[in-house]
C-alpha cells in the first residue's frame, strides 16, 4: 500500500470512528530495511498507533531450545528459589504452545500506557506516603480504593 493510500485510509477509518477520535497523521520509522510508516490517531488526550493486524505466526517449537549455560545456571537459580521441580527444558516445554498461524484483527494501541482506574494524585498525600513507607522495597503497589505508586528505577514515585 502506497504512503497515499495508508493515508487515505486512515481518514475514512477516522470518519468511521467516534467523532473524538482524530486522524492526526503518519509516523515514519526507520529499521535498517524499508521505510515504515504507522498510522497516528488521538481520543481523550491520548496518542494511538494503528496496528494494521494480519496473519501471524506465533508460538514456538520447544524441541529446539537450546539454553546456553548462563540461561541454565539462571533457571537452576531460580528452581531452587521457588521450588520448581522441573529441569529448564521441560519448564519450557509446559510453557509454551505449538507454533501456528492466527489472524489478528486491526487495532488502536495506546502509545504511552497509562494505568486504568487510577486516580494521578501527589506523592506527598499522606496514604502514598504511608504506602511507602509500608513497602519500602516495592516497585509498585495498588490498592482496592484506586490508589498506589509505581517506583521508579532512579528512586522517583509516580502516585
Amino acid at each position: 500500500m502506497s504512503q497515499e493510500q495508508k493515508y487515505r485510509y486512515s481518514e475514512e477509518l477516522a470518519a468511521a470512528l467516534p467523532q473524538s477520535v482524530i486522524f492526526k497523521g503518519l509516523r515514519f520509522y526507520l529499521d535498517g530495511g524499508p521505510e515504515l510508516s504507522i498510522a497516528i490517531f488521538e481520543y481523550g488526550g491520548a496518542l494511538f498507533s494503528l496496528m494494521p493486524g494480519g496473519e501471524v505466526q506465533i508460538g514456538y517449537e520447544a524441541d529446539n531450545f537450546r539454553p546456553t549455560d548462563e540461561q541454565i545456571e539462571s533457571f537452576q537459580d531460580t528452581a531452587e528459589e521457588y521450588g520448581f521441580d522441573l529441569d529448564i527444558y521441560s519448564y519450557v516445554q509446559s510453557v509454551t504452545t505449538p507454533p501456528r498461524k492466527v489472524t489478528i484483527a486491526r487495532m488502536l494501541v495506546e502509545i504511552q500506557p497509562t494505568k486504568i482506574g487510577l486516580e494521578a494524585i501527589s506523592s506527598e498525600e499522606l496514604k502514598i506516603q504511608n504506602l511507602l513507607q509500608d513497602f519500602p522495597d516495592s516497585p509498585s503497589v495498588n490498592c482496592g480504593d484506586r490508589y498506589g505508586f509505581d517506583r521508579g528505577n532512579d528512586g522517583s514515585v509516580a502516585a
